[in-house]
């Protein structure tokens, strides 16, 4: 970390006030570290067995997220991930072989949000491999008087947030649904991002580990994985869309303790998938 004095100033009593800037990097060490996960990592998915390809470029695409999100209080920070996509440039275009997006290629939402504006975006398995010097410096302050131990505190942190916690969006990129299509497991960010992170029924803010994605037209009666044919629910609102018998549907309203407009909204998505309504 390197000061560098901008300007002089005078104080309220005639002393001259020296104004410094700090100019930060990321540590050589650090710039390393990053350097040997990308090779390790691309690797990785040139050599993906079993249709894992998709997992591991999620799972790439998350880290290069957290990494991003981590170093962005850096000032120089763009000009030192321009030098680790410099870098790293021939090992990604040789092994991975990435695309460039289509015409008319809707990118998903988490996608859009952060990175829809840089034209060095591609592809690889059909899964958006974000840009590695696509990244701007964020100012990082100190306490600024907002708490979340006081309501007026929480109401500020809720209006200023972005849509949703970085950190769930991550675990959800490294964490793709096995066995599920790439439209499904991206439409599924999506939709989790455009519901704020929210049950679509309840309303409650979502929990790594009790994020669902349900499919409204289930696949059996000819649904598909597109986005509007998904909605995002909690694991005990999803038990309760499917049950059937008496003892798991009161037990699992018990659980959810839905209000009556809550409860509507639970019976459209019922009957949309051909089960009875709960009275």
């Amino acid at each position: 970390m390197k000061l560098t004095e901008k300007g002089s100033s005078k104080t309220a009593d005639g002393r001259v006030r020296s104004q410094l800037v700090i100019k930060s990097h990321i540590a050589d060490k650090a710039k390393e570290t990053i350097l040997t996960n990308i090779e390790l990592k691309t690797k990785e998915i040139q050599h993906a067995v079993n249709d894992s390809g998709p997992a591991l470029v999620y799972r790439f695409t998350a880290y290069i997220m957290g990494i991003h999100n981590y170093y962005n209080c850096a000032t120089h920070c763009s000009i030192d991930f321009a030098d680790i996509a410099f870098r790293s440039r021939a090992i990604l275009k040789n092994r991975l072989k990435p695309r460039r997006k289509r015409e008319n290629e809707k990118l998903p939402a988490y996608v859009e949000r952060y990175y829809g504006k840089s034209k060095q975006l591609r592809f690889v398995y059909d899964v958006p491999l974000i840009p590695l010097a696509f990244i701007r410096h964020e100012t990082c302050l100190n306490y600024n008087g907002i708490t979340q131990y006081s309501q007026a505190g929480r109401n500020a942190i809720h209006n200023t947030q972005r849509a949703v916690p970085l950190s769930n969006l991550r675990y959800l990129l490294a964490n793709p649904v096995q066995k599920k299509s790439v439209e499904y497991n991206d439409n599924r960010l999506s939709r989790y991002v455009g519901q704020y992170g929210r049950c679509a029924v309840s309303g409650v803010e979502l929990a790594i580990g009790d994020i669902h994605c349900h499919h409204i037209i289930p696949l059996g009666m000819g649904g598909t994985d597109e986005y509007s044919n998904l909605v995002i629910v909690s694991n005990d609102v999803h038990k309760l869309l499917h049950a059937k018998t008496p003892e798991v549907i009161s037990y699992y309203s018990r659980l959810t303790n839905l209000n009556e407009a809550k409860f509507k909204k639970l019976n459209t998505l019922r009957e949309k998938a051909n089960i009875f309504p709960i009275l």
